[in-house]
């Protein structure tokens, strides 16, 4: 990836939604080339080892599968050359004394 020299931006949202709470954090950086987004999702969605520098991302998918279930997890999504996004998608009514 080529660095740019527009300005960067990192937005961080949270929302209820139907299927429990959503946050985004989302940029406007150079995004994932397809191929390699395709298989960063296959991995999270089947619970496959991620490269050493994704470790973040698989210990806080797994996590939340095994506090929450396998509809809840971290996902991925992106437009090459538009930026990417991350949603991490948890129930809305879970104890925190459960979590802790």
């Amino acid at each position: 990836m080529v660095p740019t020299r527009k300005a960067g931006q990192i937005i961080i949202t949270g929302l209820r939604t139907s299927d429990g709470i959503v946050i985004t954090v989302s940029d406007n950086g150079q995004g994932i080339p397809d191929a390699q987004l395709v298989s960063l999702q296959q991995k999270l969605a089947s619970g496959v080892n991620l490269e050493e520098k994704h470790i973040g991302l698989k210990n806080l998918n797994q996590r939340i599968k095994l506090l929450f279930g396998d509809e809840y997890g971290v996902f991925i999504s992106g437009n090459l050359h538009k930026g990417t996004a991350v949603f991490i998608v948890i129930p809305e009514n879970k104890d925190i004394h459960d979590i802790v």
